[in-house]
């Protein structure tokens, strides 16, 4: 065909056709070999439909080639810039002088002239909240509308240019066109293209070549393209490859031709018109093809100028290697126009569950879907060794939402590591380096509510850290200082009014910097002194400093002073309006305060230069329309957030590896694997935002676009394009509520289909999730059709049950085979083994009986939660009446009064409680403190009958310890001595809380500082043990006391006393020795969990853990007991249930004095 081509025609259209775009290689190959250019070292030329087409066609010809062939002097181009080009050469440079008309020169001129519009409806939509914004909006969907007319309605701007402003209705955006013509002045798109056309036909030498022009892959051009498309192929030969995906549109009897063509002769567009469609004979074709059609009817209308109108061979008959899976079955039923030979159970469910070419995976989340596809992707590459990462592409209708999670599954993009190296295309430029996207949320200071946390991540972006001078450690201290000094948000009180709450400088950064610099400036008060009490008096108030901030850390306080300070401004200049060139003057001032790059860092470079060029575009733009308008900070945020939110110029395509990717149209070009994820109903097919004022919607044509149906002929050219295997994924079941979702209405379509083909019409969508009856197998209706379990550990994985649940990962399958996992401490660690010689840390053993899993997995093992830990910054103040436990406010309180010898505590709060940010502001912090202060006083009243304070005040005397306990040397410091009489007091209080409701955490800590206090004392002196709860706490303190006496009646009797201090030494050893083998290998203590196990409920230990209508000690924050105890069951007759009973009736006995002979338990 193409020798017959070269021979014969001189010019007109030929159109060449093919389901498979790779069969399309073959004439323009041949073509390109057989009609070489007129002069030997002009290169050749194809005009390719999009960049990611031109990107595949030069590798797809090379490699057509074969090893020895080259592919040289051959230019790829894109159809705007073979137009620029044609118009160039035409009628001159000016002809390409468009750029007043593109968008993003159009809406600046439209934003100047919207007040003058003369419409009701715009001006009740300026007059509006944020006017400023809306301006800016309207004017930028104005402009879209108009770039849209010039390509689709030249005729209706040709109309408006004469007055009709009636035309296809009336609209105020005629005679605002016209304003904007005469301000242009200048010829636009349509114009320029209509005087095209008359030039070639007036002036047809220069182009009445026998030179083929060659379009490749395109399966849409604008009605006006098309007709300057068929003035050139008037003078030379234009060959058109289009993706055709039924080879049964234009085959077959004249009639239907003429049909086809009756309809492409119907100028307006009408359901009458579309009807014609659902007579093809396919569904799907019907639904998903409406725009390919349009693109067929267009060409149809050209038939006088088409020569030749050639089907490719391979769309006859099946094509070899291809395989006859389901995928295939469904591509052949489109292409040959029969739904009959889409038979999804042809060869039974068995094969169908075996057959992996296409399948729909149902998935609880975004991370799951990534999962199962790292799964199905690394089970494709093992099942075909020839084929490479680099054949397979990765597609989302929303790929950003995606991009920040591909890490955790597949690792960092560009890395070609592992199985499954991969890199990412079509993600927004601020995606492209940490930098821009720090910068963009810098532009949303003066709108958001600055919260420390907000502020601490953007510290930590390295350019802003070198920027203000700080290292990592310099981070971790002003993380800790901001915790201490309690900010949550706002610069300041003015800030905080500005979203209509009452300006107070309380939890400001403001409020936070005072009492940073107070603490840096002025010191810790010495204990006793009036500031401690009271605070520090200023000129402007109180004051309460933070502690701790001195040394040569800071110098980062500095820092975060220039950065608040730069902030501020940022605040105080975004409240004026300002010029475009003032507002870029500005922000590039802003960007020069914070960033500062590694001039050896590449990327870095290159974003920094980006946003630059970002800067000053706005100030381009209006400067190239000869303005400079007054514009709003949120105007110019809006304008450089879309900027931000674009896609790069310069896209990564086909760079080796796994293709992430967006959906984007005429994007599908041919993959062995295909995946296309996110397919939720909402989501895909796009809405088209245009608010109503598209009169396009209105008043269609043959051969308009619309979003939608852009969408659907993307999914019908992405099902034709996957070659062996596509898999196609969605969200299609709630995580939290577990109800079914939807999927997107072209999927949702094709399972309909599916489901009619396979006689399932009637059968409930989840039928194969159903429970099959006892002892009957589960019957699978719908193998194409995979609902994947919430965890990728579920058994189901592994077990084989469902031969399309399957997992790559190992350790899953080690969990779920029930290999028991290695303990943390195995007891081979030679730095845990027994030594004699070392001393016990006291403070290590009282943490341990606390907090278990934390001293295990924190201390011994340095297995750290910090990331999840309740004391990270807060992004809000205190919104109840109360306290944090982690400030123990009445504690402090109560034991401040009872040293100070006070029983009685003032109606105020005490300055280090209301100017610390501990108490909430206002008549929530009223609240909070009438409440505490009647709990503390109860305790009080208690303690003043205490025998502990009948005399004279006591006074506490903490003791150092270095003891020999049962053969083990303990060291440390017992804090809670007290000095009373002749005698000794170890003393607790546990202000708010009763007794009974004290556990392990409380009552071994208290018996083992008691035992080892009494331990260390001379016997002569009396050493007793004080507790005051809110119900007394008598129970706990009589049994020691009682041993106490009974230790006193033995002052004449050596051996009696020596035989009692054995007797608590070798309970003390015990409680030791638990905590020496938990160093090694964990055992069942869990504090309150094991408290519980004493309850004569049989189920209490279990409530303890799992929560009933509190929260569990499994889920207490920030998760170390959970993964302290892995999977253990604490249900009663579960062996874990019984070992965690029995160490807390020995624990119980060791700390129960009343239970003679315990100690040896």
């Amino acid at each position: 065909m193409p020798n017959a081509l070269t021979d014969d025609l001189t010019d007109g259209l030929v159109v060449y056709r093919a389901s498979r775009l790779e069969a399309l290689l073959d004439p323009l190959q041949q073509l390109l070999d057989s009609v070489p250019p007129a002069h030997v070292l002009a290169p050749q030329t194809v005009i390719a439909a999009h960049p990611g087409m031109r990107h595949w066609l030069s590798a797809a010809l090379a490699r057509r080639r074969g090893p020895g062939g080259i592919v040289a002097n051959l230019r790829i181009s894109l159809p705007s810039l073979w137009l620029d080009e044609l118009a160039q050469s035409e009628l001159g440079a000016a002809a390409v002088a468009l750029a007043p008309y593109r968008r993003d020169r159009l809406r600046w001129r439209i934003h100047e002239l919207l007040p003058e519009v003369a419409d009701a409806q715009v001006g009740a939509y300026l007059a509006g909240g944020d006017a400023a914004r809306r301006r800016y909006q309207l004017a930028d969907r104005l402009a879209r509308l108009y770039t849209q007319y010039l390509v689709y309605r030249p005729d209706w701007l040709h109309a408006w240019e004469r007055g009709r402003d009636d035309v296809p209705e009336p609209t105020f955006m005629a005679p605002l066109w016209r304003q904007l013509r005469t301000a242009i002045g200048l010829p636009h798109r349509g114009e320029r293209v209509e005087a095209l056309v008359r030039h070639l036909a007036r002036h047809p030498q220069r182009q009445a070549t026998g030179e083929p022009l060659h379009i490749f892959g395109v399966s849409h051009l604008a009605p006006a393209e098309l007709a300057l498309l068929r003035a050139v192929a008037r003078l030379r030969p234009v060959i058109l490859y289009v993706p055709d995906p039924c080879r049964e549109f234009w085959a077959g009897l004249r009639g239907e031709r003429e049909q086809l063509r009756e309809q492409a002769q119907r100028v307006d567009f009408s359901d009458a018109s579309e009807q014609f469609f659902l007579q093809m004979g396919h569904p799907l074709l019907a639904s998903w093809g409406r725009m390919g059609q349009h693109f067929m009817l267009n060409l149809q209308a050209f038939d006088d100028a088409i020569r030749m109108d050639v089907r490719h061979w391979q769309d006859e008959a099946p094509q070899q290697g291809e395989g006859d899976g389901l995928l295939q079955r469904l591509q052949e039923s489109m292409r040959q126009l029969d739904p009959s030979l889409l038979q999804p159970l042809r060869d039974g469910v068995p094969a169908a569950l075996a057959d992996r070419s296409l399948r729909v995976h149902l998935c609880h989340t975004r991370l799951r879907e990534l999962e199962v596809l790292r799964d199905a992707l690394l089970n494709e590459l093992s099942a075909r060794p020839d084929l490479k990462p680099s054949d397979i592409v990765v597609m989302a209708p929303d790929i950003a939402a995606y991009v920040p999670l591909l890490p955790a599954v597949f690792g960092e993009a560009g890395r070609h590591q592992g199985p499954l190296p991969y890199h990412l295309a079509d993600v927004a430029v601020a995606r492209t380096h940490p930098m821009l996207n720090a910068f963009s949320r810098l532009l949303s200071v003066p709108e958001s509510r600055l919260t420390a946390p907000e502020l601490l991540d953007l510290m930590q972006v390295p350019e802003v850290a070198r920027a203000l001078g700080l290292d990592e450690g310099d981070l971790d201290t002003l993380a800790r200082w901001l915790r201490q000094s309690r900010v949550a948000w706002a610069l300041d009180g003015a800030f905080r009014e500005g979203f209509g709450v009452p300006g107070i400088d309380e939890y400001t950064f403001a409020w936070g910097m005072d009492r940073l610099l107070a603490g840096y400036v002025l010191g810790e008060a010495e204990p006793g002194a009036a500031e401690a009490e009271q605070g520090w008096t200023l000129p402007d108030g109180e004051l309460w400093p933070v502690e701790g901030v001195h040394g040569p850390q800071a110098a980062a306080l500095g820092a975060l002073d220039r950065l608040l300070l730069t902030l501020a401004e940022l605040h105080r200049d975004a409240a004026t309006p300002r010029t475009a060139s003032a507002w870029a003057n500005r922000l590039e001032q802003l960007l020069d305060a914070l960033f500062r790059i590694d001039p050896r860092d590449r990327e870095a470079v290159e974003a920094l230069s980006l946003l630059r060029r970002f800067l000053q575009a706005t100030k381009l733009e209006t400067a190239d329309c000869g303005l400079d308008p007054l514009l709003d900070f949120p105007v110019v945020r809006e304008a450089l957030r879309e900027r931000l939110a674009a896609a790069p110029e310069r896209q990564r395509f086909l760079l080796g590896g796994v293709t992430f990717c967006g959906m984007v149209p005429q994007r599908a070009i041919p993959f062995r694997v295909i995946a296309v994820l996110g397919l939720n109903d909402g989501e895909f097919p796009r809405m088209a935002g245009d608010a109503g004022l598209d009169l396009m919607q209105r008043h269609r044509r043959l051969g308009d676009r619309d979003v939608r149906n852009d969408d659907r002929y993307l999914f019908l050219e992405t099902v034709m394009a996957a070659r062996e295997v596509l898999h196609l994924s969605y969200v299609g079941e709630g995580i939290r509520d577990g109800k079914p979702r939807n999927p997107a209405a072209p999927l949702a379509e094709l399972l309909g289909l599916l489901d009619e083909r396979a006689g399932l019409r009637g059968e409930e969508a989840d039928a194969d999730e159903r429970p099959a009856p006892p002892g009957e197998p589960g019957t699978i209706r719908r193998p194409w059709r995979v609902k994947h379990p919430l965890q990728p550990f579920d058994r189901r994985y592994f077990d084989g049950s469902d031969p399309r649940l399957f997992s790559f990962d190992a350790g899953l399958a080690g969990m779920v085979r029930g290999e028991a996992p290695a303990p943390f401490a195995d007891g081979t660690d030679d730095d845990a083994a027994d030594d004699a010689a070392a001393a016990v840390p006291l403070r290590d053993v009282q943490a341990y009986y606390r907090d278990s899993a934390r001293q295990v997995l924190a201390q011994r093992l340095d297995i750290r939660l910090d990331a999840l830990a309740d004391d990270r910054l807060q992004e809000s103040e205190p919104l109840q009446a109360g306290f944090s436990a982690l400030d123990q406010v009445a504690r402090r309180l109560f034991f401040d009064a009872v040293g100070q010898g006070r029983f009685d505590l003032p109606e105020q709060a005490p300055a280090w409680l209301r100017l610390s940010g501990a108490l909430p502001s206002g008549r929530l912090g009223l609240d909070a403190w009438t409440a505490e202060r009647e709990a503390v006083q109860a305790l009080l009243e208690a303690a003043r009958a205490h025998p502990l304070f009948a005399g004279a005040p006591p006074q506490r005397q903490p003791r150092m310890l270095a003891l020999v306990v049962d053969g083990v040397a303990v060291e440390g410091t017992l804090e809670r001595v007290y000095a009373a009489g002749d005698g000794l007091w170890l003393f607790e209080a546990w202000p708010g809380r009763k007794a009974a409701a004290l556990t392990f955490r409380e009552r071994v800590p208290l018996f083992l500082d008691w035992a080892l206090l009494r331990l260390a004392t001379d016997p002569a002196v009396p050493v007793r043990v004080g507790v005051l709860a809110a119900d007394g706490g008598a129970e706990i303190e009589a049994p020691i006391n009682a041993w106490a006496d009974a230790f006193a009646q033995t002052a004449h009797d050596a051996s009696a006393a020596r035989a009692m201090l054995d007797g608590l030494a070798r309970r003390v050893g015990a409680l030791l020795a638990i905590w020496r083998q938990a160093q090694r290998r964990p055992v069942s203590y869990f504090p309150r969990t094991s408290w519980a196990a004493l309850d004569e409920k049989p189920e209490a230990a279990q409530w303890a853990w799992e929560g009933d209508f509190a929260t569990g000690e499994r889920d207490y924050a920030p998760g170390y007991a959970r993964l302290l105890a892995g999977d253990a069951h604490f249900e009663p007759g579960h062996p874990d249930h019984a070992a965690l009973q029995a160490l807390a009736r020995r624990l119980a006995a060791l700390i129960d004095l009343s239970a003679a002979g315990e100690e040896h338990a």
